[in-house]
């Protein structure tokens, strides 16, 4: 296999797992928006930041964990949505 390596344009950090990306993100762009949705169609935008999107993620892992699931095979599934970014990213980070 051949390794094709062009001009860096920036320094991008690298990251051993999802948990340290969304420290990262939500240190570095905090109160930036992350996720803009309708609740309904035509409904009003509903905005996300990053440290909301984190803090979501905490408290659904610690739900889960409280409710006596952790180390169990969990899965999500759902449409496409921030609920589920939520609960699928708590999940995998454990």
């Amino acid at each position: 296999m051949q390794t094709v390596t062009g001009k860096s344009y920036f320094k991008a950090p690298r990251f051993e797992n999802i948990r340290d990306l969304i420290r990262y993100s939500t240190e570095k762009y905090g109160d930036l928006v992350a996720y803009r949705y309708h609740d309904a169609p035509g409904g009003p935008d509903v905005l996300r930041t990053y440290r909301d999107f984190s803090q979501a993620i905490d408290e659904t892992g610690t739900g889960l964990i409280r409710l006596g699931f952790k180390d169990q095979h969990l899965v999500v599934v759902g449409e496409n949505s921030y609920d589920w970014a939520v609960a699928n990213t708590a999940i995998v980070n454990g």
